[in-house]
């Protein structure tokens, strides 16, 4: 048995949040490249992409319920530092496997004139993709504050049992494997836009739940079901947007959305603390389950703004029939076929 005095000194909270810093920064370009990278892998086809990206979210959701749980008994078992130690070498395992896979770069076409910001810019002007960011926020602030709260209402409120903090959040976190599994089927046989609208309403309304604390089998269900929904919503509403976007762009407008969701979950981590103190656990719990709730009335909203706009409730169409996209205006679509007119290149 390990004791956390071996790592008293080296593991200090400055270097403990420098390092939570540089993960968190690491991420959004790792999450940016991942998702751009799926089209190219199995096609522009919408079905195909779905599917792909319900199975990866499924292998990126099993932590979410493996972890937690796992990390409940073994900090019950041992102390926290020896935890962070097996923590720090799933990193290690991460990076030894990745070495094996064949490097085999898929050519993208180039697009002149993309900057950094092109990603933003982008967003910007779509109306939709517009929409669908703010969502995001609303559910990553959603998402972040009910990572921090979780816990806070086992060990106040289940006798400090780092095993029902590690339950609470591992019900999440299987329900959204589950859900992501069963995302694979339904990508194929209904309109993304719907499918959409109605996860996100069942992954807001059970946090409502939340708010009453007892008994645990019920938040646990309640929990579920919310993971449940987010598995469910996330493949189709990845695939509406990514392929809406030309390929030269994915990458930056990935990581312009990601960047805006993650500022959103900043803010709410800083205030869930002081809510969780002043306001209380029950108030803080709908707070969260509102924010939820928010976000999916703005989807709803801004779908049938779209079904509208367009005029059909039909499957969207594939990204590589670029003109008449909702995403992409007929000149963008032009520009990303046969690139801008000759002429000097900005700096």
């Amino acid at each position: 048995v390990c004791s956390s005095d071996l790592y008293t000194d080296l593991l200090s909270f400055p270097l403990l949040l420098l390092v939570v810093v540089l993960l968190g920064g690491l991420w959004t370009p790792s999450y940016a490249s991942q998702a751009a990278i799926v089209p190219e892998l199995v096609g522009e086809d919408e079905d195909a992409v779905g599917q792909a990206n319900a199975v990866l979210q499924g292998a990126s959701r099993t932590p979410y319920w493996l972890g937690p749980l796992t990390a409940g008994f073994l900090i019950a078992a041992f102390d926290a530092p020896v935890v962070l130690l097996i923590d720090s070498a799933t990193f290690l395992v991460g990076f030894a496997i990745l070495t094996l896979v064949p490097d085999s770069p898929v050519p993208l076409e180039a697009e002149r004139g993309v900057d950094i910001l092109a990603g933003v810019r982008y967003i910007v002007r779509t109306p939709l993709l517009r929409s669908v960011v703010g969502t995001q926020v609303l559910g990553q602030a959603s998402f972040q504050a009910l990572v921090l709260a979780l816990p806070v209402l086992a060990f106040e409120g289940y006798g400090q049992d780092p095993r029902v903090a590690g339950i609470l959040e591992g019900a999440w976190g299987a329900g959204a494997l589950l859900g992501s599994m069963l995302a694979i089927p339904l990508v194929r046989r209904h309109d993304p836009l719907s499918l959409g609208i109605i996860a996100w309403m069942v992954q807001a309304l059970p946090l409502w739940v939340l708010i009453l604390e007892r008994p645990l089998l019920l938040l646990v269900v309640a929990l579920v079901a919310s993971g449940g929904a987010n598995g469910v919503r996330y493949p189709p509403i990845a695939t509406l947007t990514i392929l809406r976007v030309p390929s030269s762009l994915r990458a930056q407008t990935t990581a312009a959305a990601s960047a805006a969701a993650m500022l959103g979950g900043l803010i709410t981590l800083g205030l869930t603390g002081p809510a969780l103190e002043t306001v209380g656990r029950p108030e803080t719990f709908a707070g969260i389950a509102a924010l939820s709730s928010l976000g999916a009335a703005l989807f709803f909203t801004a779908a049938r703004r779209e079904r509208r706009r367009t005029g059909t409730a039909a499957r969207a169409r594939p990204a590589k029939q670029m003109t008449g996209s909702p995403f992409v205006s007929d000149h963008d679509a032009q520009l990303h076929q046969h690139g801008p007119p000759p002429g000097p290149r900005p700096e």
